[in-house]
């Protein structure tokens, strides 16, 4: 979860989870959890950094999908990490406020703030089940 921010009505901590659901356009609880059903793992998470005014609904890729943005990425870029981050992000992205349409691009998330396809990459990495190995092994036991 995000970290949390001072409502400025309240000043209690708000989370990015309560963030969403003051949005008047926002997706609706049982429109959250169809979509957990048709994505991978049943995971998503919900990324809200401050100053809490952009949110944004994550999914996880599957293995074919990843195959498939591996493709996308023009063989003679600059830089291939961050093409296939683009996609990945934009794929996996569920929901956003950012964009009229509620759906994210490559394109809108390239004129975005410059670290923000490598963060949501993260996520993405994340809920797609790819970890670190400190974070993996803490997962795991020796048998």
């Amino acid at each position: 979860m995000s970290e949390a921010t001072k409502n400025p009505e309240t000043e209690e901590p708000q989370s990015a989870l309560e963030f969403l659901t003051t949005l008047p356009d926002g997706p609706t609880a049982m429109q959250i959890q169809a979509w957990k059903g048709e994505v991978p793992n049943g995971r998503m998470m919900v990324v809200s950094p401050p100053p809490m005014n952009r949110v944004w609904l994550m999914r996880g890729i599957t293995g074919l999908e990843m195959k498939k943005l591996q493709a996308l990425v023009p063989k003679n870029t600059e830089d291939p990490d961050l093409e296939f981050k683009l996609q990945q992000v934009a794929l996996a992205c569920v929901w956003t406020n950012t964009t009229r349409s509620t759906k994210l691009s490559a394109e809108e998330l390239r004129n975005s703030g410059a670290g923000l396809p490598h963060s949501m990459a993260m996520v993405v990495d994340t809920l797609s089940d790819f970890y670190d190995a400190p974070t993996l092994f803490s997962f795991a036991a020796e048998l």
